[in-house]
């Protein structure tokens, strides 16, 4: 049990901070949704052939993703990257929406309450707001914390392997004693 925790360990908090001298920091984002993804289940309605991440407020990111996404798939499926501006498209139907801009985390969490949506940001406070996970950069290395109480708000599968690596729980379900 203690060996499967630190190989976890290692493989979400070292591991990201060595190979980012290598990767640009988009590709470890992209890399970064791929690894969360092997620990959160989708309802069994959404399974599909494809895996499909919205991208919200950074095309460049899109694209980025898109060429990461043509070599790597996502719980065996080939990745259908959508971006838009502002809006949430419903009709997509994503997995994940990733939101670089602060000012939509709140009407894409009243869009998608109670769905199977994973809502991840890269903005300051983004967790706090209720991005389920909110990737930051800290000396260098990318990092991410998870709001918790959104994950369990929706209607996916986390595992507490997941919230084990992150380096923050913003909002927990359970306060500690």
């Amino acid at each position: 049990m203690v060996v499967k925790y630190f190989v976890f360990f290692i493989y979400f908090t070292i591991l990201p901070g060595f190979t980012c001298a290598q990767v640009d920091e988009m590709t470890m984002k992209a890399i970064f949704i791929e690894r969360f993804s092997r620990f959160i289940e989708w309802p069994a309605d959404r399974q599909g052939d494809f895996f499909r991440i919205q991208v919200l407020g950074d095309k460049k990111l899109a694209q980025k993703f898109r060429k990461v996404y043509k070599k790597l798939e996502i719980k065996n499926k080939t990745v259908l990257i959508h971006e838009h501006e502002k809006v949430y498209n419903t009709d997509f139907r994503p997995h994940v929406v990733y939101i670089t801009e602060k000012e939509l985390i709140s009407p894409l969490l009243k869009a998608t309450e109670k769905k199977p949506v994973l809502v991840i940001s890269e903005v300051p406070g983004g967790a706090r707001e209720g991005a389920m996970i909110n990737i930051y950069k800290k000396e260098s290395t990318l990092k991410f914390e998870i709001n918790e109480r959104s994950m369990y708000n929706s209607n996916l599968y986390v595992s507490y392997r997941l919230k084990k690596a992150a380096q923050h729980i913003v909002d927990p379900v359970r306060k500690k004693k």
